[in-house]
């Protein structure tokens, strides 16, 4: 296990928030691929580097897609685009991408295992349904005592609201939680709200970027977050 000099682990912990898409779901190279096709259809110069900038930016990506052509004033472009490529009516295959992708190795006995002394929360971008139709096929859903997606607040990280309303849920002060992600809005959400933002590298986000937007723990992979919890199991 690589990770960064250790901190000590604050005394006044009582929640652990996740990200999902890179976090707990694995979301490996081929959403980058499948968004780059897109771009290049649309003749983008260098369409992975976009691509993986737009999936950086916005955690999800169909939320950071849309929102980069939205600022372009070429949504309306996208979404024919996406209309030819995804079924008709999907709302969970969009252009090709589809959020079917499997749990990270792990993830379940870790959630288990920190149940016992933590309150859990899930923090994404994602939707509702998306986030739900995850949980519940992996057997996690009864873990959490909150569900945060895109329709459960009016900003959407880096902004702090997402880890703010997961806080207040839970019955716990913003500085009483960890907040565990892949990407650099993860960290910069947890920031600005006050809670102890911990990095994941199994996802899009590289050590140096999580460093740099605040991770004060960064970890290779998702499961052995658990391990620096509850250091007294393994």
């Amino acid at each position: 296990m690589q990770m960064m000099e250790q901190e000590k682990l604050p005394e006044n912990i009582r929640a652990v928030l996740f990200d999902l898409d890179g976090t707990l779901m694995e979301t490996d190279d081929h959403m980058v691929e499948r968004l780059a096709r897109v771009l290049r259809r649309l003749c983008f110069r260098n369409p992975e580097v976009w691509a993986r900038r737009i999936v950086m930016k916005a955690e999800t990506p169909v939320n950071g897609l849309i929102t980069f052509f939205d600022q372009l004033g070429m949504d309306r472009v996208l979404m024919a685009l996406f209309r030819r490529q995804g079924p008709k009516g999907s709302s969970t295959r969009i252009a090709g991408i589809k959020y079917t992708h499997p749990m990270m190795a792990g993830a379940a006995e870790m959630m288990e295992r920190l149940s016992r002394a933590y309150r859990l929360g899930l923090v994404t971008t994602n939707s509702k349904e998306e986030a739900q139709a995850f949980l519940e096929e992996n057997g996690i859903a009864g873990y959490f005592g909150v569900v945060v997606t895109r329709h459960s607040v009016t900003r959407l990280k880096p902004h702090p609201e997402p880890v703010l309303f997961a806080a207040a849920r839970l019955e716990v002060t913003p500085g009483e939680c960890i907040m565990v992600g892949d990407t650099t809005p993860d960290m910069r959400s947890a920031v600005a709200a006050g809670a102890f933002p911990v990095g994941v590298l199994c996802g899009f986000g590289t050590r140096e970027e999580l460093l740099k937007a605040g991770a004060r723990m960064i970890f290779d992979r998702t499961c052995q977050v658990a391990g620096w919890l509850l250091p007294e199991t393994d």
